[in-house]
Order: structure tokens, then sequence, then C-alpha cells
């Protein structure tokens, strides 16, 4: 006879073939229990009454095991609550034939052997079970050649779960848990022992965070202990994440950028976010842009009652309108608007067409280097288009203007920087007479993903196999997930009484290094360097680029107070005065029409004295 180890056996143990082999099993038990009990209590000189009676007493059995579902537990995933029921079934069925011999009185009574039967059949049946979870299992566990090496972050319940599911699929090897009590280490959970983070394993190929509740701040904590281990961690999902219909979600997920900012998200104010939408004829510049495709998305799900899309380029205005009725299940109409936002007649028609309550206005030329070698370009485009849609708001009695600005306003060192504190100025300038119009404007720092940002960088020339080009090591940034930003921008709007600069809480500033490293983390990658000759990605210092900083502020005047929302803030900054601006800019745009850059650049310096060209 040929041997078949375990894990050939486990190759033909399919559905059909584990319940057959499950049968013959409980089978064999069954005619061991009922012969032995037969023999013991049948006082009857026949033997074929007495094979008769095991006969059909066995025959009765199994079909009392089918019908109650005995088999439809798939063995693999044995555990013991199926065991507790099989105690039960198997209880049940000594029982029933029990009563039906005394009130037939085919055999003697003997109460001890009936308790013994079912002690018996009971343990040999549970047996079988475990024996064909664990060793077969583990016989395919063995057989595996290629298994990576685990350690689990967490010795709570989410952990022992996850444990349990990889031993139960064989395609980890858990090394140990990894736990931040010291009350838990040195001790073990079915056999894997827990320790400390400090004194993980060299052997530990891949982490898998289960603390399915974990804050942003903790996350960052363990992320920043864990950083220098250059391996891949993954988490499971967390409780909400779970029950969100939404959202499909495998057992484990690798852990995103936005765990890594270090700050708790928190829910918008329903109140703040809805009502200054719900019902309103909401125009958007600058649409097709990171900030002003997702401010649409946004503001679809809060039932306005018309969106105008505006944006120069025809790509993204096509890939937004197909992408934003994906969840336009309400039917709201959508206007896509072609065209350049410093076209002032072609603004004044779409105002005048529409009687537009909103205008968040996101369209600016941003890429710091691309702006710095098009200065004209730059300052005239997110200047005149800021004081076009100003001067176009009040005129036709709009509710609401917001100003999508940035950090690289603050005491600028680029073209780009410049620009946008003018335009803020010329917000500031519009609110001392506003009419009708409540002008405002939103200051924040990078968002995640958004187009030209250093983290879409980043994964394009790691998927390339690096190397990753960071311009300065001691360069830091503030960093916002772009779906909390637009829901913030939009809360700004109801709590905005006119002229004010909000504040976004950017949590805790970012080195851009960092975010590389922890970024080829992630990836499954491991950063090249001195002390990692054989590692996969280089980081390569190239300089800092033309206008750029190594720290962006959001604060002028360092002054600011606290709104009804705990993540928005009100700066409390000065005005120029409206006159000496006015004088100004009406020659800083006439400059700009004549292309005399030198000219323009001196007014400009004017109006923003704390402006300083870049040296690099």
């Amino acid at each position: 006879m040929p041997y078949i180890n375990l894990y050939e056996l486990k190759n033909i143990f399919r559905l059909r073939d584990e319940r057959i082999l499950l049968l013959s099993f409980d089978l064999f038990f069954l005619f061991l229990g009922i012969s032995y009990w037969f023999d013991l209590v049948d006082d009857s000189n026949s033997k074929l009454i007495i094979i008769i009676k095991n006969f059909l007493t066995i025959l009765f059995s199994l079909g009392f095991y089918w019908l109650t579902g005995q088999y439809k537990n798939i063995t693999k995933y044995t555990n013991s609550k199926s065991l507790y029921f099989i105690s039960i079934r198997t209880i049940s069925l000594v029982i029933f034939i029990f009563s039906f011999i005394i009130k037939t009185n085919i055999t003697r009574f003997n109460l001890p052997i009936y308790f013994l039967v079912w002690i018996f059949l009971t343990f040999s049946m549970c047996f079988i079970r475990i024996f064909l979870r664990d060793f077969v299992s583990l016989s395919i566990k063995k057989n595996r050649k290629s298994r990576e090496n685990i350690a689990i972050y967490g010795a709570g319940s989410a952990g022992v779960l996850l444990a349990r599911n990889i031993q139960e699929e064989g395609t980890y090897r858990i090394i140990c848990f990894l736990d931040d009590s010291p009350n838990l280490w040195n001790r073990s959970i079915n056999g894997i022992p827990i320790v400390s983070p400090d004194n993980m394993n060299d052997e530990i190929e891949k982490v898998f965070l289960a603390i399915p509740s974990i804050s942003k701040t903790n996350m960052k904590a363990i992320l920043r202990r864990m950083n220098s281990l250059k391996i891949p961690i993954f988490q499971i999902p967390s409780i909400k994440d779970i029950t969100n219909k939404d959202k499909k979600y495998g057992s484990l997920r690798p852990i995103e950028l936005e765990d890594l900012l270090g700050r708790d998200r928190v829910d918008p104010d329903p109140d703040l976010l809805e009502k200054g939408i719900r019902e309103k004829i909401i125009f958007i510049s600058g649409a097709g842009g990171s900030i002003g495709k997702e401010l649409a998305k946004q503001i679809l799900k809060l039932n306005p009652k018309t969106i105008i899309l505006f944006d120069i380029s025809e790509a993204s205005l096509y890939e937004l309108s197909l992408e934003i009725q994906q969840f336009n299940d309400l039917n709201i109409p959508i206007v896509t608007v072609l065209g350049d936002i410093c076209d002032k007649k072609l603004v004044e028609n779409i105002f005048n067409k529409y009687s537009i309550n909103v205008v968040f206005h996101a369209a600016a030329y941003k890429h710091v280097p691309i702006v710095e070698n098009n200065r004209i370009s730059g300052l005239y485009n997110n200047i005149y288009s800021t004081l076009v849609l100003c001067e176009l708001s009040k005129k036709f009695n709009i509710g609401k203007f917001v100003l999508i600005s940035t950090d690289k306003a603050v005491r600028p060192t680029n073209v780009m920087g410049l620009s946008k504190r003018i335009a803020e100025l010329i917000v500031q300038n519009q609110s001392i007479n506003p009419k009708n119009t409540c002008f405002s404007m939103v200051r924040f720092g990078n968002v995640l993903g958004s187009s030209g940002s250093v983290v879409p960088l980043f994964k394009k020339q790691i998927a390339e196999g690096g190397p990753i080009t960071l311009t300065h090591p001691k360069v830091v940034r503030y960093f916002m997930s772009i779906s909390e930003a637009a829901q913030l921008v939009i809360q700004t709007s109801e709590l905005a009484r006119g002229g004010e600069v909000f504040l976004l809480d950017m949590g805790d500033p970012v080195f851009i290094k960092d975010l590389a490293y922890q970024m080829v983390m992630l990836s499954g990658a491991s950063v090249k360097d001195k002390n990692n000759i054989k590692g996969d990605i280089e980081i390569k210092e190239i300089g800092l680029r033309p206008g750029e900083k190594l720290y962006e502020e959001l604060l002028i005047d360092s002054e600011s107070i606290s709104t009804s929302h705990p993540l928005i803030f009100r700066a409390i900054e000065k005005k120029l005065d409206e006159k000496f601006f006015k004088f100004r800019l009406d020659k800083l745009i006439c400059s700009l029409d004549k292309k005399d850059l030198d000219q323009a650049l001196i007014l400009a310096k004017e109006l923003v004295p704390e402006w300083k060209r870049s040296e690099n």
C-alpha cells in the first residue's frame, strides 16, 4: 500500500470527501459504543437479534446526526461551539434511545452504561474533528516551504482572532505578539510569546497591527518607534470601517498616509456643513483641481440646488463630470463651464444667468517652481481672477465668497506665495464695504494626494525603483487629508461673518525626509543608505528649489482665536489702508497687463513688505 501523508490526504479532503470521512469515523465509533452497550445490557440469547438491534440503532443515530446538522460544519473551522453541539446531540441521542428502551422494555435498565456510552461517543467524535482540524492543517503548514515570518502588534481579542485565522490558513509563520503592556511580556497565547516592541525578532518580515480602534496619535507613535525596522506594516480595519456598508475591506489593509498625520479626525458639524449648502446654487472655480474636485464631491452630498463647475482645463472638467455623476443619486443639476477665470465678461454672464449663493474660489496657479519661472502669468492669474470674482460677487449680491489660500502666503519667499497673499489682501479689502456679500478666506497647508504635492511624486519614484528626490533633509510641511480639508472649507463658509482669515489645524508638522522613509516602508521596500547598502530605494538630496522654504507658517501676526469648531481658528490680522491698497493694486494690474515684471514686483513688494526673494 503506497504511503499517503497528511498533506496528500488534505488535497483530497474537500467538502464532499470530508463528510464521507466524518461519517465513516462516526460509524466506527457508534459501532464500538453501541456494540459494547448491547453486549453488557442485552439479555437476549440470539446473536442475530443483537446484530439487528445494533444495525437499527446505528442507522437511526447517523440519521439523527445528519438531520441535526452534525455534518454541515466545515471541520477546518471547528471550535468550542461545534464541540458543544456534538455533546448535546449525543446526549439527546442517548436519552432518546434510553427512553425508547425503558418504554419497550427490550433490554434491562443500566444507567451507568448509558452514561459511559455518551462519554465515549462525545469524546471520540470531538477528538477526530480536532485531529482533522489541527494535525491536517499542521501538515499543510509544514509542506509550505515559503512562509513569511510575521508579528502581530496587539495581544488583545483582535490579535488573538487574527492569529487564529492565520494559523488556520497557514499562510504566515507567527513569531510573536507585540504589545506595549509590560504585564503581558514573557507570557504567551496558544504557544505564541508576547514580547515588547523594543525586543522584536530580526526574523520578522511583516507586522500586522491588530488594534482596530487605535487613535491616529498612538498610530503615529507606533510607526515612529518601528520606522527604523524598515518592514511593511498592515492593520486590520477599525470597527467603524467594518460596519460601514459603503466600504469594502479585506481582513488587512496597508497603513495609509492619513494614518501618519498624528491627529485624530474630527467629524464635521452637520449644521455647519449643510446649512450653507442645502438648496443653494454653488459656484466652484478651479473645479478640476484637487481641492475643487473634492469640494464638488462633498458639496454634492449636501443636497445643493445646483453646482456650477468652472475650469480652464477641458480634460479636467470632463473627468470630473464623469466622476461626480456616480455620486449624483439626487439628480442635482451640474453645470460645467470651460473658460479662463480671468475672463471677466464670461464670468459675469454666468453670474447673471444663475442666482449664485456661494462662491468657492479654488482656481490658481500653485506649483512653486513653474510659477517662479512664469512670474507674469502666475501673478496675473492668481491676483486678477480673485479681483474679478470679488467684484462680481459684490455686484450680484452673492451671499458668501470663500477664497482658498495657502500657508505659502505667510511671509512668502516665492512668487506663488506672493500672489496668494495679495489675493488675501483683495478679499480683506472687499470686506470693508461688502454690501450683501460675506467675504472670507481659508489658509491651510499641504493636502495628501493633491496634484503637484510631494506624495504623488514619491509614490511614482518608489514605483520606478527610485531614487526619491529630497530637496533638503530639514524641510518640514503641514499635511491634511484632502477630504477633511474640503469639509473644513465648507464649514468655514457658515462660520464667516466678513473679512476673516480662517486657519485649519494641520496637526504636527512632518519632516519630508521622515515621510519619504515611511512611504518606502509602507511600500514593502527598504531605504538604501550607508546603514543599509543592500536596501531597495535610495533617497537623493537635490537642494532647495527656487522659492522653496524649509518650513511653512500659517500665521502672519502670530495670533488666532478659536471658533465653534475645534479644528478651525480665526486669525487676527491687520488690514491695509483702503486707498493705499486700491491705488497700488490698480497700478500692479496695469504693470502685469503691460508684461512689466520689474515694475510689478516693486508694487507687489509695497503691498507685501514681508516678501523676501529667494536666493536659491
